[in-house]
């Protein structure tokens, strides 16, 4: 598999108690896959994602990717946030270009503002390439988000709850572009999200995590990357059925195994 996470287990310390929030959790991901992480609250998803990015080092345990051990930030990883965190002094266009200036820094001027400009036309923001951050929507700032952590083209996209903070109609359409740039960026996908919809819309296949410490609760595959682009599936028996299957684990995450 692509990346391997194996018997994980982190905690974090200070004078009064160690808070254990991973514990000898494992799974795998297979190359340009898309899989979303669910589970309750405060049962480690978005620390799952910084030991993944190799922002931290699991205090046991080993994560690969493509059999090297992640000991260090790598190049080859994109991250978006639910705070989309654009700097209000750049315009649309150079918050896009930031991952190449660090990056790619041989890369000419007019190499950068062609790639970020692609990714914007794809989104439908190039009209909004010089723009200020505070003249954008919520959406659009998660659309110039997306576009920034995929600038450097790499191989791995971390998600953080990127489409929480948005309305269900924003929410629904930067789902779309997601598969979009999925499709025509060929990167594989990790998304943390406490959105059932969007996770089996969106992914190949969901792991639901149980309650803190975090372990493995159960994996459930997803038919509907052989979908179109059309939301509608959604609303369908079958989606249903498997949203009802992912509510009901999530229930009994909160039981310790």
């Amino acid at each position: 598999m692509y990346i391997n996470i194996k018997d994980i287990s982190h905690k974090y310390s200070n004078e009064a108690e160690d808070l254990l929030v991973l514990k000898d959790l494992s799974f795998s991901v297979g190359k340009d896959k898309f899989v979303s992480i669910v589970g309750p609250s405060g049962c480690g998803k978005s620390t799952l994602t910084k030991l993944i990015a190799g922002l931290s080092i699991p205090c046991k345990g080993q994560i690969l990717i493509s059999g090297t051990p992640v000991n260090s930030p790598r190049k080859s990883i994109g991250m978006a946030f639910q705070n989309p965190v654009l700097l209000e002094w750049r315009t649309t266009l150079e918050n896009v270009c930031l991952p190449l200036e660090i990056v790619s820094p041989q890369m000419t001027r007019k190499q950068k503002i062609e790639r970020a400009t692609e990714l914007l036309e794809m989104v439908g923001l190039k009209d909004f390439s010089q723009s200020r951050p505070s003249q954008l929507s919520g959406g659009m700032k998660q659309r110039v988000s997306l576009c920034r952590s995929l600038v450097h083209r790499p191989e791995i996209l971390i998600l953080d709850e990127p489409f929480g903070a948005l309305d269900a109609f924003t929410r629904e359409g930067l789902w779309k572009t997601l598969k979009d740039l999925k499709t025509s960026e060929n990167f594989t996908c990790i998304l943390i999200t406490h959105d059932l919809r969007e996770a089996i819309y969106l992914s190949d296949e969901v792991v639901i995590l149980t309650d803190r410490p975090g372990r493995v609760k159960k994996r459930v595959k997803t038919n509907f990357q052989r979908y179109s682009n059309s939301v509608d599936e959604l609303y369908s028996e079958e989606a249903a059925k498997m949203l009802a299957l992912l509510r009901k684990q999530i229930e009994l995450s909160h039981a310790k195994l």
